[in-house]
């Protein structure tokens, strides 16, 4: 079966521009974040409808190499 439920998370940032409101599945964000097990992540996005990117700013200096794509739900 399937769980289904909702959430809603305000992320605290340094953004300058329009709000941007997106929806993700939870679990690849959690995913993403114990696999890089940082305390800080860059996360890129455009507007609520394209892709996530999320990258790792730690350590210093940052995995690179290390990143994570999550297409948005479409509510």
């Amino acid at each position: 079966g399937f769980d289904l439920g909702q959430a809603a998370e305000v992320i605290s940032c340094r953004y300058h521009g329009p709000s941007i409101r997106v929806l993700v599945n939870a679990t690849y964000v959690l995913d993403f974040l114990a696999a890089v097990e940082c305390a800080n992540i860059e996360l890129q996005l455009r507007d609520g409808d394209g892709p996530v990117v999320l990258r790792p700013t730690e350590p210093d200096p940052p995995l690179t190499d290390s990143l994570y794509v999550i297409m948005p739900i479409r509510a």
